[in-house]
């Protein structure tokens, strides 16, 4: 079932209302809920959904859009997948408009019955963010998913504010815990969590995220779509586009574009390509994704030199992906489970980010690059990466109209990578010493 492409956006559609679209439930007149402050919607992009299953989406004017001409565009947008979902899932198929006659899926939720659902760790890093914290963790509680804790880790803070805030609203519900980590570095929080936590199954995201109530149940989803399963990723929508800044990176990055499942290892289910397994972001994004602990222990742990905090800036969940695909594990895709990401809203924060995202890059492939076992597969793998890259920056900002200098900063972070992982393996040895 081929993937129908995101829909193409401009600057002049924003602000864009971004939400979902279940077509389990009775279709009915569409209307944008408009922002009592700022500018109003122009476009709503809705993320069609069957079952708890993402199919794609479709772009709406941001107006009243009747119930027969919203299942119109449905049908003429994702119609196949439509289809082919009803057909693998053994349901009657939808041969008319309006949409009707799609029943409830009985696997939908709690699968397999809930004795037999795998209890989740999930372990939130977090610095400074308190507000963010709370969010997050307020959404985590709304989780239909029965066999779940949540382990907070509060990464060398400032202050005692995010432990305030945490514990003030949740300091009685049992599923939560409060972690303090005081060495500083996403890694550090991350390997921290997994420490801390009770599943065999460990499950992440960050404190900028809003999470699906269907999470878990995908993530389980994903576990058992084939033998020995490692990670499982999820898909990561746009949770938000109120400006250029937000525009451009919901087209950099491909989180939320492939509603279709993949399973990836080094056997039969592994891409002919010369990046494999060396092009991470394939796979996903730290935002969310979740491991089984044995995977964990035996690729051991995320590389305290990669991610935030470090000088880095990022990277460990690229590492952590090709980790566990050389130990033998397998990652799936499961695009049904979903996690929002709220972009970077300025060009400041924007900018800082594409210079992380392209040290944390290029640190990460130095790292296998210097490494006997590796070496060569980056060395042959090094002008198809050229190439890709290029793709990336040839044209910067066309659509959104932003400066070359926020596509460029990547660059900028890709050049500075290998000497930013030296520093930081410098300073995990004089931390240990």
């Amino acid at each position: 079932m081929p993937d129908r492409p995101v829909p193409e956006l401009t600057a002049d559609d924003l602000p864009v209302y971004v939400g979902q679209l279940a077509l389990d439930e009775p279709l009915i007149d569409h209307v944008v809920p408009q922002p009592e402050i700022g500018a109003r919607y122009r476009k709503a992009r809705l993320l069609v959904r069957l079952h708890g299953v993402p199919l794609g989406y479709v772009v709406l004017p941001a107006e009243l859009v009747p119930a027969a001409e919203l299942a119109r565009t449905v049908q003429d947008q994702l119609g196949d997948r439509i289809a082919a979902h009803l057909a693998a899932d053994g349901s009657a198929a939808v041969a008319e408009l309006p949409l009707e006659g799609i029943a409830p899926d009985p696997s939908c939720g709690n699968e397999t019955g809930a004795e037999l659902l795998p209890f989740i760790s999930v372990v939130v890093c977090t610095r400074n963010r308190p507000m963010g914290a709370v969010s997050v963790l307020r959404s985590l509680a709304r989780l239909d998913y029965p066999a779940y804790e949540v382990v907070l880790v509060d990464n060398a803070p400032s202050d005692d504010a995010t432990q305030v805030a945490v514990e003030e609203e949740f300091g009685d519900d049992e599923r939560v815990r409060y972690v303090l980590e005081p060495r500083p570095g996403l890694s550090c929080a991350r390997n921290r969590g997994w420490n801390e936590a009770h599943g065999d199954i460990v499950a992440y995201t960050d404190d900028d995220t809003l999470v699906d109530e269907h999470w878990l149940t995908g993530i389980a989803r994903g576990f058992r779509r084939a033998p020995r399963v490692g990670c499982v990723t999820g898909l990561v929508p746009t949770a938000e586009l109120r400006n250029d800044f937000q525009l451009f990176f919901d087209q950099r990055v491909a989180w939320g574009a492939s509603c279709t499942p993949r399973v990836f290892d080094m056997g039969a289910n592994r891409p002919d390509s010369l990046l494999y397994p060396f092009a991470g972001s394939d796979f996903g994004t730290g935002a969310n994704f979740a491991f089984r602990r044995q995977a964990i222990t035996d690729f051991g742990g995320f590389d305290e030199a990669l991610g935030a905090g470090a000088p880095t800036g990022g990277g460990e969940d690229l590492d952590a992906f090709v980790k566990t695909l050389l130990a033998g594990w397998a990652i799936v895709y499961e695009p049904s489970a979903i996690i929002g990401h709220i972009h970077r809203a300025d060009a400041g924060e924007l900018k800082r980010q594409m210079f992380t995202y392209g040290s944390g890059l290029t640190a990460f492939l130095s790292k296998y690059l210097v490494d006997p076992r590796t070496m060569w597969r980056i060395v042959r793998a090094a002008p198809a990466g050229v190439r890709k890259v290029a793709g990336f920056t040839g044209s910067p900002g066309q659509r959104v109209r932003l400066p070359r200098a926020v596509a460029y900063r990547e660059l900028l972070g890709m050049a500075a990578g290998p000497y930013l992982y030296v520093k930081a393996r410098r300073r995990l040895a004089h931390r240990s010493g």
